[in-house]
């Protein structure tokens, strides 16, 4: 199997894996109600393709792949969340998603 192929698929899972993270991580801290639900499901969304990239790694490397996630980028963005709110922060991620788009 092509590294570059490998190390792309890596790329990806930690990004989800990180979306994952940050998700859950907001939907825990945003007051109940419609928007908390939305992070949830998304978190749910992001835990989904993570599973796939993980899936795709033990198919091809024979071993699970080890992964954890940025504790510190997820303590950044937990702070930005609550200095800047949610629309800010939730922009921040969508410019993060586009730029795991662009590895495919």
């Amino acid at each position: 199997m092509s590294s570059s192929i490998v190390d792309l698929a890596r790329k990806a899972l930690a990004n989800e894996i990180f979306s994952y993270g940050i998700y859950s991580r907001l939907a825990e801290l945003y007051r109940e109600g419609p928007l908390r639900s939305k992070l949830r499901r998304i978190a749910k969304m992001e835990e989904k393709h993570a599973n796939f990239w993980i899936d795709f790694l033990k198919n091809r490397l024979h071993e699970k792949p080890q992964m954890k996630i940025n504790r510190l980028k997820l303590a950044l963005y937990t702070i930005t969340f609550r200095i800047l709110g949610v629309g800010l922060t939730l922009r921040m991620l969508e410019l993060g998603e586009k730029d795991t788009v662009g590895l495919y």
